[in-house]
């Protein structure tokens, strides 16, 4: 069963507390995990202690300003969009206009696959050394992993689009290439969780 912030299900009473270094919070499976808000760490407590099962409702105290929103929305995190992460190395030294490039290539990559581009991550090395048949000439080598949202209308926008922005670094359309991967949610972490719980 989903757990929601503020939503009651049958498990143990908790009662979320704040840690100052540790953070465990419950799932469905009543195994730890952790669960982050606002900068803030919390925990949970059991009529048995840290950790300890039994049964009854759950009681989640939402005190801070992202558990308060949780708990307003019902938005469990394991419904949040996850992770579009790009990786591109590229034996061209883009100087100056790397950041420019990044930027574009972050919003591309949102607007692509249909996700916030709050949750994309974009890695750029370049000047590397890196041949393309046997020549140094400019190249590029992309990775894009995603939860989801990996299929062939998305990663033709994808690849017409960092096409386009290879072009003001002099890397030709016939020397890159994006290999697509499509994660699970429990093998992506984020916020000291993964985005299966």
């Amino acid at each position: 069963m989903a757990m929601a912030v503020g939503v009651a299900f049958q498990r143990p009473p908790l009662v979320l507390h704040r840690c100052a270094r540790t953070s465990i919070s419950v799932h469905p499976t009543g195994r730890a995990g952790a669960l982050r808000g606002g900068g803030r760490y919390w925990g949970y407590r059991t009529a048995r202690g840290v950790g300890a099962t039994s049964q009854g409702p759950t009681k989640l105290a939402a005190s801070g300003p992202s558990e308060q929103v949780a708990a307003r929305s019902g938005v469990d995190p394991r419904t949040l969009p996850g992770d579009p992460s790009l990786f591109v190395l590229t034996n061209v030294t883009m100087g100056p206009k790397k950041i420019e490039f990044m930027k574009a290539a972050s919003k591309l990559v949102a607007d692509s696959l249909s996700k916030p581009e709050s949750y994309v991550g974009v890695c750029v090395q370049d000047g590397l050394d890196l041949i393309w048949g046997g020549e140094d000439t400019p190249a590029a080598l992309c990775t894009l992993n995603s939860i989801g949202a990996i299929n062939l209308a998305n990663n033709k926008s994808v690849s017409e689009g960092l096409c386009t922005l290879f072009e003001d670094f002099g890397i030709p359309a016939d020397r890159y290439y994006i290999n697509f991967t499509d994660f699970s949610r429990e093998n992506v972490a984020y916020n000291g969780a993964t985005f299966a719980g």
